[in-house]
């Protein structure tokens, strides 16, 4: 930005340079037990087991399909984890038969 200064020099201020955000990391397709969801008056979140017992919040948005997205205490699911600045998460949920 371009502005002068009480002598009538023309200044710029330097432009701020945006840094892009950090990646998450990708930590591969995993497989697990949903301990809980939308329990403790906490609707649509909730938390998966990795068969290496890690625990990944889940957010009701990031379970695959349409219609009402909700899983129950128990289920085998898929997902993809992700490791983030506040932990480890799982996107594309998906229920699987056992």
């Amino acid at each position: 930005m371009r502005y002068e200064d009480d002598f009538g020099n023309r200044k710029y201020d330097e432009e701020k340079v945006d840094t892009p955000e950090k990646e998450d990391k990708f930590l591969g397709v995993k497989t697990g037990i949903v301990k809980s969801f939308g329990e403790y008056n906490r609707p649509g979140y909730g938390h998966i087991y990795d068969s290496s017992n890690n625990e990944y919040f889940v957010h009701y948005t990031d379970i695959s399909g349409s219609g009402y997205k909700n899983l129950a205490r128990g289920q085998h699911v898929k997902f993809k984890g992700y490791e983030g600045d506040k932990g480890l998460y799982a996107k594309e949920v998906s229920v699987i038969n056992c």
